[in-house]
């Protein structure tokens, strides 16, 4: 058929073809023709290499990862600045550019550099910051300046402001300009580069790295979360997957290593810029001189620039992408050529397999994973530091005060009082009783709070310490090492228990032993030297690493006798260090078996150990990790309790039942909370008994609220102001429920926190939490269908459909732990084990087909993440619709890069940008993306939101740059849900009905009837574009409220809502009852004891709106109407002040079908500007005082 598109040119093609032979034969590259200077040679990257492949774990850590990651390293501008003339900069906020003159030996060239500034949120971008580095770069390829980018950053920011911002859309953009640019590039990791940050600089003609830079497509931890169910640390994934530059350079994923780290002396980076920018420039002019087809495109691209067919216009006038704007700027040959040979450079890295040339393994073994280990010694070491200082009672009132009582209480217990003495003072026995209980409790809340997230680990640990308690007398402490420096000699040189000792020890202990103690003061040494000492006395029996037969009858004895491991071992290092060490029976004095000290000589441990107090202790133990299990369990199921609470504001007592009740079956499940065995019923009992006695405590609200500081710290996935209702059901609502059920009292559960905090728009943030829960429960039902796989899309949307290139596949380079077992898995079951789909069919447009290249994410293979194997699918099939003239269509659901190919897979979304560029300017094709499910990471930023790329979201998509499981924030659904950011400009082209969740739109109205929903299917997209019509003819939209003219609000007041504080409060809540109205006050936390709320009547009600400030209380308007409404209040007063003047606020109230009681809105924008209030005085015929009578522009 005769093609409808403009011809394109054979560059395109032949790109692939070298391409593809460049990465089979990487070795033809490795001479650099001009070499570069100032580099590493091949022979030192050899030597670190043979270093880094056989050091442990925790030493690769600290020589690879520790230096980028130090705080106090030269930020990337210091270094600039040093390189030359600054001849000007831009510095905002993490972004900073140069244009620096430097010394290239026969001249004096400008060079234009692009840096993250570490010392700005540790060097990360927000969405204007990446705006900012592709203007630049416009700039500096209009003046012909070379380009060096500067990595250094954690990352680009990932929270809901930067999704907002579309953060995704900023870094595909940078990184088609990046790719576009007409003029040599390099990139140079300079510290840290991971995921976003590190994507732009892939697009570089060369990629240089310090000594001491890292370089991969995510954080460590990152990557641990992802692949947490391999029992990997974070610091074995970093191993894994290889962040240093030798690693790098090996795997041929950098091109050299400077001899330079920050803080050093510039003169080798400046030497590796210059011969760098100049190794690009010669080798572009070989390539220019050898390969004539170059000469060819550029006539081509110029006919283009100067005949652009519609489509084209239409296609660049609405994207963001840099155009050329006059003859002037139009690029030369040279700099096409740059842009050519830079493609071929990122796609030379992209390593893939074939099914056929993959060798297959008949089981494939997951090598250990080394997390509950790490773990668990960390939470050993953590608890043991503790137990070598514990806390002194006297310095927290919190348990100075309950200790002093039960110290006098347990001295007259055996006094004689007669009848009125016990009146007044109480029965002595019963005094002590509750004082024994208050000293438990109290000192069990102290130490929740004060362990926090370790908590856990520390009350399981401290309860064995308790069953074993000689255990704890038996440790070392700093004093029981007299000469620290003589005992790590005796340590080195041991052959039996030097080795066992070293084993035991954390990695920082390793290197007292191993490394350099100068500079090391002894009493430090001895802190040391103590916590490892109890590291490894505790990890299990040392006996077995000596001769049995040499120890002394009492050790010999009692390591037969079954006695305590760690005892054992102290009497064993005891003798074995004999004079180096000091003997356990006059390390310190023992432990008081009273509490009866001085309250400043006793500490936390010494009540804990008390022999009669102990036991007590033990149990407590057991019911704070109860506690602790519950509480994390109801926020793991809040979104029970969403819609009642959200609707009603309310909690029933049946909701509070199931929520506990649901909290407990998951604690029952955890071998440490219920290492007892007991069942549901017994540890609801031992839950209620335990709340009952802290809560009866003075200070029993103030614990809930303190856990709810660090819990949040702890779930940063949870929206803060869901906090709020978890500490008022522990505060007030599990109390009100357990006095109904077990004294028959009335059931109060209404949710009205008088204490919020320092939380702006707290109701109204509340309500938005309640809502993300429920559709969050929507589209996890929906994803558990499993019913978007490839198979589905390709069959309900093409006829025809043929696969191309099935057979490639990840190469698995890092070798990372279980990929390979999931590439196996998917082929034993037939399946494709790749990110993507890729193919030709024919759209079904509902007339006579539509001829495409197709690419579908394949979800069912690493959640879709987008491998080298899918970028060099994507590669291909552009080319082969490129050939044959098929625009593009693409429905992409993707996890991300696949970070388990380590630095490599972000060379696949540079390729795959700068493809699409080209694709669409020279061939004048569409590509049309659809994005669902969750679509995130990699494949969001660099070519769903490709600012040439038609991009549209099915209803329900989550297009966040991070996913939830990497972002350590919580991201609220208007945030990254594609219904909600369909009208924030730029995100999308349009919004999409879902094909297969027809009833998908419906939920989601139901929860939130303002929610966007769209209108287009994606047949309805196809043909429009097809038809060159790019604007959505149909955009979704919000339903319009029904408004309710202000007239009609002019009714009797029923129920009012008075929006003040102060007198002014006061005189307005004494009129409104004085008039029979009833009325409902909204005040912040420190105004929730003030004389309005004292005047406040049985049919009244007061609402907290938390904060101290106005700006955090008074002025939240949203929050403000959220409890007009759920007060069903038919009336709002504004006060005086804060939003009372605002004709927004009084239109949005009055939007409400609540009346505003003050004037008309169109008065309040009449009079409320003080130049509009003039002239319409004026219109009027009222005098006004002599003056300007409008606004002044001019001084004179």
């Amino acid at each position: 058929m005769a093609s409808r598109f403009a011809p394109g040119d054979r560059l395109f093609l032949i790109a692939e073809n070298l391409a593809q032979d460049s990465s089979l034969f990487p070795e033809e590259e490795r001479d650099l023709d001009p070499p570069l200077r100032g580099t590493l040679s091949d022979a030192d990257v050899a030597r670190r290499n043979d270093y880094l492949d056989n050091v442990d774990i925790d030493s690769y850590i600290e020589a690879v990862v520790s230096a980028a990651e130090d705080p106090k390293r030269t930020p990337a501008p210091r270094a600039i600045a040093e390189l030359g003339e600054v001849v000007s900069e831009t510095s905002e906020a993490a972004f900073y550019a140069a244009v620096v003159n430097m010394d290239f030996g026969d001249d004096v060239r400008p060079v234009g550099f692009i840096a993250q500034d570490r010392g700005v949120r540790s060097g990360e971008w927000m969405p204007e910051h990446h705006l900012m580095a592709a203007r630049k770069i416009e700039e500096y390829s209009n003046r012909s300046i070379p380009i060096v980018s500067l990595m250094d950053t954690p990352g680009a920011a990932a929270d809901a402001d930067a999704n907002r911002g579309n953060q995704a859309h900023s870094i595909s953009l940078l990184i088609a300009e990046m790719s576009n640019t007409d003029v040599p590039n390099l990139g140079i990791v300079f510290g840290l580069g991971y995921s976003g940050g590190a994507i732009p600089l892939a697009a570089s003609n060369m990629i240089l790295s310090v000594r001491d830079g890292v370089f991969s497509t995510i954080q460590p931890r990152s990557l641990a979360s992802i692949a947490r169910r391999l029992n990997l640390s974070w610091q074995q994934c970093a191993k894994e997957v290889g962040l240093s530059p030798f690693e790098l350079k090996r795997q041929g994923n950098i091109d050299a290593i400077i001899d330079y780290a920050p803080g050093e002396d510039v003169a080798n980076l400046r030497h590796a810029i210059v011969s760098g920018i100049r190794h690009v420039e010669e080798s572009t002019r070989r390539f220019v001189a050898d390969n004539p087809y170059i000469i060819d495109h550029y006539a081509r691209s110029l006919e283009r620039y100067l005949n652009p067919s519609a489509r084209l216009q239409a296609t660049q006038a609405s994207a963001a992408l840099t155009l050329t704007r006059n003859p002037t700027e139009y690029v030369n040959v040279f700099g096409v050529a740059y842009r050519y040979l830079r493609y071929l450079r990122v796609r030379r890295r992209i390593r893939s397999t074939t099914v056929h040339a993959y060798g297959r393994l008949a089981e494939h073994e997951l090598p250990a994973g080394e997390l509950a280990r790490r773990a668990a010694r960390e939470r050993r070491e953590t608890f043991l530091s503790w137990l070598q200082d514990p806390d002194k009672v006297i310095y927290d009132d919190a348990l100075a005060k309950p200790f002093r009582n039960y110290v006098e209480k347990k001295a007259a217990i055996h006094d004689e009082r007669g009848r009125i003495r016990r009146l007044l003072l109480g029965e002595p026995r019963k005094n002590f009783q509750d004082a024994r209980v208050s000293l438990i409790a109290n000192t069990g809340m102290y130490l929740y709070n004060r362990w926090k997230v370790d908590s856990a680990g520390n009350f399981a640990s401290l309860g064995g310490f308790i069953a074993g308690h000689e255990d704890a007398a038996h440790l070392f402490a700093a004093d029981d090492i007299p000469t620290p420096r003589r005992l790590v000699a005796a340590i080195r040189a041991d052959a039996a228990l030097g080795p066992a000792l070293h084993e035991r020890f954390s990695h920082e202990a390793m290197q007292l032993v191993t490394g350099d103690l100068d500079g090391i003061p002894d009493a430090v040494l001895r802190e040391q030297l103590s916590s490892a000492l109890n590291l490894a006395m505790t990890e299990g029996p040392l006996t077995g690493f000596v001769d049995e037969a040499a120890l002394p009858p009492h050790l010999a004895r009692a390591a037969n006798g079954g006695g305590s491991p760690v005892v054992i071992n102290r009497l064993l290092l005891d003798n074995h260090f004999t004079g180096l060490v000091r003997p356990r029976d006059s390390a310190r004095p023992p432990a008081i078996d009273t509490p009866d000290a001085s309250v400043a000589d006793v500490s936390v441990l010494d009540i804990l150990l008390n022999e009669e107090l102990r036991d007590d202790f033990a149990r407590e133990c057991e019911n704070l990790l109860l506690f602790d299990r519950v509480y994390d369990a109801i926020l793991a199921n809040l979104d029970s309790i969403a819609r009642e609470a959200g609707t009603t504001h309310s909690l029933s007592r049946e909701s509070v039942q199931k929520l506990i009740d649901a909290a407990l079956e998951v604690a029952v499940r955890d071998p440490v909370v219920a290492a007892d065995g007991a069942g549901v019923d017994e540890m609801r009992q031992r839950l209620f008994d335990w709340y009952s006695r802290v809560s009866a405590q003075p200070r029993g609200g103030a614990f809930f609220r303190a856990v709810e500081e660090w819990k949040q710290t702890a779930f940063p996935h949870v929206s803060d102001a869901l906090f709020v209702v978890v500490t008022f059901l522990f505060e007030r609502l599990l109390g009100s429920y357990l006095r109904a059920r077990l004294e028959g009292r009335r059931y109060e559960g209404r949710i009205s926190p008088r204490s919020i905090g320092r939380r702006k728009d707290f109701w109204n943030r509340l309500s938005h939490a309640y809502r993300d829960l429920l559709i969050q429960n929507v589209l996890t039902t929906y994803k558990r269908r499993r019913d978007t796989g490839h198979e589905r899309f390709a069959q309900e949307f093409f006829d025809d459909f043929r696969e191309l290139n099935g057979d490639l596949l990840s190469s698995d380079p890092c070798e990372f732990p279980g990929f390979r077992s999931s590439i196996e898995g998917a082929l034993n079951a037939g399946q494709p084990p790749c990110g993507v789909v890729t193919g030709i069919g024919t759209f079904k447009n509902g007339a006579d087909g539509l001829p495409c290249g197709v690419v579908i994410s394949n979800v069912g293979f690493q959640a879709g993440s987008f491998d080298m194997a899918s970028a060099e699918k994507f590669c291909k099939l552009l080319v082969h619709c490129a050939e044959q003239q098929l625009p593009l269509i693409c429905f992409i659901s993707s996890g991300g890069m696949q970070t388990k190919e380590g630095a490599g897979a972000l060379f696949s979304m540079a390729a795959i940008n700068d493809r699409l560029t080209r694709f669409v300017r020279d061939f004048d094709l569409p590509a049309i993306v659809f994005g669902y499910g969750d679509c995130t990471g990699g494949a969001q930023a660099s070519f769903v939101t490709h600012p040439l790329v038609q991009t549209y979201y099915l209803s329900g998509a989550s297009m966040p740059f991070a996913g939830q499981i990497v972002v350590t924030s919580y991201l609220p659904a208007e945030s990254h849900l594609a219904n909600y950011l369909a009208s924030e400009p730029g995100a999308m082209q349009g919004l999409v009905k879902h094909p297969f969740h027809t009833d998908l739109d419906d939920e989601l109205r139901r929860i939130d009837p303002d929610i966007p929903v769209p209108e287009e299917s994606v047949v309805d997209v196809v043909n429009r574009v097809m038809a060159g019509v790019l604007e959505q003819e149909r955009p979704a939209a919000p339903p319009l409220r029904a408004t309710v003219p202000e007239r009609d609000l002019l009714r009797p007041v029923r129920r009012m809502l008075i929006h003040a504080r102060g007198c002014t409060a006061v005189k307005l809540v004494r009129v409104a009852q004085r008039k029979g109205v009833g009325v409902v006050l909204v005040q912040s936390d420190p105004d929730m004891d003030s004389v309005p709320v004292d005047m406040l009547g049985e049919n009244d009600a007061v609402v907290c709106i938390g904060g101290n400030t106005p700006d955090e209380s008074y002025l939240n308007a949203l929050s403000v109407i959220e409890v007009a409404e759920q007060q069903k209040v038919d009336s709002l007063h504004p006060g005086i002040g804060f939003l009372s003047e605002s004709s927004q606020f009084a239109e949005l109230v009055r939007s409400r079908a609540i009346n505003f009681v003050g004037p008309p809105v169109t008065s309040m924008n009449t009079m409320g500007n003080k130049s509009n209030a003039i002239a319409a005085a004026m219109r009027l015929g009222v005098p006004v005082v002599p003056g300007s009578h409008g606004i002044v522009t001019d001084p004179d």
